[in-house]
């Protein structure tokens, strides 16, 4: 009597190479993809979310005296009229969440506060843009996202 051909070995064998060699390309992938965070001292920021929390809460007290605002290609930061912009120390951060390679920091004390910033050369899409000030020994914080068409 002739032996019959069993494929359900092979099979077997086939079905665990294949699941090795899908693992391993996975491994692979994982190790080539760019892990890209919001920020490199992510965990310091975290750390200093009540403090900042306090700093948020003095720059919503100032009203409508800090203000941040984007409009046809320019953003306009505006400070309280009764702040003498000599005693002002601090910075815009701007934030494209989806790639932290396009961020970048304006120190306040380089600009006249209330000029008005041409942002035509940032890319489209999401940005955030951080103030983060100090005035006569008060700090302020604000954040605001808007988006470039």
């Amino acid at each position: 009597m002739k032996k019959q051909f069993e494929p359900a070995p092979y099979l077997i064998i086939g079905t665990f190479v294949a699941f090795a060699i899908f693992i391993l390309y996975m491994v692979v992938m994982a190790f080539r993809s760019d892990l890209n965070m919001v920020r490199k001292d992510y965990y310091e920021q975290e750390l200093r979310y009540t403090e900042q929390q306090q700093q948020i809460s003095q720059a919503k007290s100032l009203g409508n005296g800090l203000q941040l605002s984007y409009q046809n290609h320019s953003f306009i930061f505006t400070i309280p009229t009764d702040f003498s912009e000599q005693n002002i120390k601090g910075s815009l951060w701007f934030y494209r969440p989806s790639d932290s390679k396009l961020d970048f920091k304006i120190d306040l004390a380089e600009k006249n506060i209330n000029d008005t910033l041409n942002l035509s050369h940032l890319q489209k899409g999401k940005w955030i843009v951080k103030v983060d000030f100090e005035h006569l020994g008060k700090r302020y914080f604000k954040e605001q996202a808007f988006i470039i068409d």
